[in-house]
């Protein structure tokens, strides 16, 4: 896909990178890099993914494998969807159309992409519909977060924020910096308040705050989104949790 568009950000980054994906997110837009070339090859990826979008998303299809049938997404609206794997080349697309007509047909093409970095084993893939759809039949955008078991260890939580405001979080007697992105991990247990404060014209002020209950297994990925109204100041937080089991690990749906 030559000086095309790539739809990937990948949150662990520089912070004017991480912006960009809290903008990306907070419009519904698709995030773009222009002018990049994709790799002469395309090199074979295995990674495990969980599915999260803001508004409930009903008839997305994924192929697992060359050769496979194509496997239906369940997302979720207050948590991450299920675990998922897949083996192929690092653009992992999505389909509405099941199963695919040929390929000259409008229908066999993607209405998603997500382009996964070289190495990734683990990742969230979060889905925002864009305001438009592309030329070439996408309609949603895709983020890619590092999910690794490195990134956000088992009795941890860490606050991926895609609310396009920076944020001051008291995680128990812990207090971060939540700037645009995925935040450091923090140990928690037991019953966990959060409070998170902002800056604004009249000084520092209390915006929201979240409780939550983790146990030794917990991996908590706290997301802040833009507030619901306009003049809202409170983000719309979801928690989105996964229990590692031992060395393997599944999603659980905490509705």
């Amino acid at each position: 896909m030559a000086h095309g568009e790539r739809h990937l950000i990948f949150l662990h980054g520089h912070s004017g990178l991480r912006r960009a994906v809290a903008l990306a997110l907070m419009l519904g837009l698709l995030s773009v890099a222009r002018g990049q070339s994709a790799p002469a090859t395309s090199p074979h990826v295995e990674v495990a993914f969980t599915v999260f979008s803001l508004n409930r998303l009903d008839g997305l299809h994924y192929q697992p494998k060359v050769g496979a049938s194509l496997l239906a997404l369940e997302f979720f609206t207050q948590t991450r969807s299920a675990l998922y794997h897949y083996a192929g080349e690092p653009a992992l697309a999505f389909y509405e159309a099941n199963p695919l007509p040929d390929a000259g047909d409008p229908a066999a093409r993607p209405v998603a992409v997500a382009f996964l970095p070289p190495g990734i084993k683990r990742v969230l893939l979060l889905f925002a519909p864009l305001t438009v759809p592309a030329a070439d039949g996408r309609k949603y955008g895709v983020t890619v977060v590092d999910d690794s078991f490195d990134r956000l260890p088992p009795g941890h939580l860490a606050v991926l924020n895609a609310a396009a405001a920076s944020y001051v979080a008291q995680i128990g007697g812990r207090r971060i910096t939540v700037e645009c992105g995925l935040s450091e991990a923090v140990p928690a247990s037991g019953k966990v308040r959060i409070a998170f404060t902002r800056f604004l014209p009249t000084g520092w002020a209390r915006v929201a705050s979240h409780e939550l209950s983790m146990n030794a297994r917990s991996r908590v990925c706290l997301v802040l989104f833009p507030p619901a109204s306009p003049t809202g100041l409170a983000p719309q937080i979801r928690t989105l949790v996964d229990e590692a089991r031992g060395s393997d690990s599944r999603s659980m749906a905490d509705e």
